[in-house]
């Protein structure tokens, strides 16, 4: 899938991300990128689903996790974070998922 982006200034963070082991290793991809907004798709994967036979809440914690901690990095340039905290819910997924991520909020913690 093509990246878009609003910025040329995200090209090497578009590449690190997409490059990083553990996007690799979920099937993530960052499709969309712009000044505080980030998307990514991914694709459900039978060999991440819980006992019921769904996709386990990890991975969608994972996604929403992903979607917001880069959604900031395109605020706060090369400054390093760490979540604190996030809410995030599901239903039955059968297809594959898309997470968005908004930089709404960010402070710096001392």
């Amino acid at each position: 899938m093509r990246i878009q982006t609003d910025n040329k200034d995200f090209d090497e963070l578009k590449e690190e991300i997409n490059s990083s082991p553990f996007f690799r290793h979920m099937g993530m991809e960052l499709t969309h990128l712009s000044e505080g907004y980030a998307l990514i798709s991914f694709p459900f994967q039978d060999r991440l689903r819980n006992s019921f036979g769904t996709l386990h809440g990890g991975v969608i914690g994972s996604l929403a996790d992903s979607a917001g901690g880069v959604a900031i990095r395109t605020l706060v340039g090369s400054q390093k974070i760490t979540t604190v905290e996030f809410k995030a819910g599901s239903s039955t997924l059968k297809g594959g998922l898309l997470g968005r991520g908004a930089g709404l909020q960010w402070r710096r913690w001392r």
